[in-house]
């Protein structure tokens, strides 16, 4: 958790104010700064451009039967893009813009799939099988005995 302090607070802005400073040389502080709210306003267009979208395609699934998970997770990553384009400087801005496209958003939920999923599911025996569909087991392998999960449960309505 602190390296991601370390890089919210400390990495980005000074990424930010190199990447002001760059550009500023390049082509003027004032054109720096008009740069800055032309990205503000392309991030608000693309933003509701991309929201609206997301909110029909969520709205076609629920009509359909079927959970608007997808589409969820979709609007989730507009609004963190909406979010970087509205913040003042030209790395959050690529950031945003890569969240306002599909594959983008594809590209940045695989990836945070493949950091969480092995997390989440590493206690899991994955080579246990149901009863009755038992695995060969290496004879030269340790035998262990198979773990069993005792839970009892309660439907409040």
């Amino acid at each position: 958790m602190s390296i991601l302090l370390i890089l919210l607070l400390i990495v980005i802005p000074a990424i930010e104010i190199y990447l002001f400073i760059l550009v500023g040389s390049w082509i003027g502080a004032g054109w720096t700064v008009a740069l800055v709210f032309l990205t503000a306003g392309l991030g608000l267009y693309a933003l509701r451009r991309e929201g609206l979208s997301t909110l029909r395609q969520a709205q076609r699934a629920m009509q359909a039967g079927t959970p608007p998970v997808l589409e969820l997770a979709h609007g989730v990553l507009i609004m963190i893009g909406g979010v970087f384009l509205l913040t003042p400087g030209f790395f959050t801005d690529a950031l945003g813009f890569i969240l306002m496209t599909g594959l983008g958003r594809i590209f940045v939920m695989e990836a945070v799939l493949a950091t969480f999923i092995p997390t989440l599911f590493g206690g899991f025996d994955l080579a246990s099988r149901p009863q009755g569909q038992q695995a060969k087991q290496d004879p030269s392998s340790p035998s262990r005995p198979p773990r069993t999960i005792d839970a009892d449960y309660r439907i409040d309505d």
